[in-house]
């Protein structure tokens, strides 16, 4: 290899910078990627991943509190099954301070995802209970699944809770 003798500290400047600029630009064109063009399906697909029906397929245990108007303070507890596909059952008891003997079943319902930002709504079908025959959720599924938050959006009901997932 040949040594090249600088005369002054300009000319050392300048290979300098002129050796550097060249490391630089190799570097940056050896580090730049193309980027794959995404098309509207890849998108839909990823979202649907992220947030979908599917996401809360499985076994939750649930818990929630609250009150209806003419009830008065109510707990509830169980488990709830998603099917992936929009429907689920409800199997749990709600108990009262006013309300004798303890109220259990099973009850079912249907349900979407929002894809773009993971709430969810639901409808649950049931014989009347507390003079209601539909109760309406909104929800925010949390941790890819693993959790859900919802609340019952009936005018004269204030419930909020959260399930777990038991299972996948």
């Amino acid at each position: 290899m040949r040594l090249i003798r600088l005369k002054n500290s300009k000319s050392l400047i300048a290979v300098t910078l002129a050796a550097f600029s060249l490391f630089s630009f190799a570097a940056m064109a050896s580090a730049r990627e193309e980027k794959p063009v995404i098309t509207p399906a890849q998108i839909e697909k990823r979202n649907e991943e992220r947030c979908s029906e599917r996401t809360v397929r499985g076994t939750y245990a649930f818990a929630l509190t609250g009150s209806v108007i003419g009830v008065g303070p109510i707990a509830a507890s169980g488990t709830t099954t998603f099917d992936g596909k929009g429907k689920f059952s409800i199997t749990g008891a709600i108990n009262t301070t006013t309300l004798s003997p303890l109220i259990e079943g099973t009850f079912h319902g249907t349900y979407s995802v929002n894809r773009d930002d993971c709430t969810a709504t639901a409808t649950v079908n049931t014989p009347g209970v507390f003079g209601f025959t539909d109760l309406n959720f909104r929800a925010v599924i949390v941790d890819e699944g693993q959790e859900i938050r919802y609340l019952i959006t009936n005018p004269g009901i204030v419930f909020a809770g959260a399930t777990v997932r038991q299972d996948r």
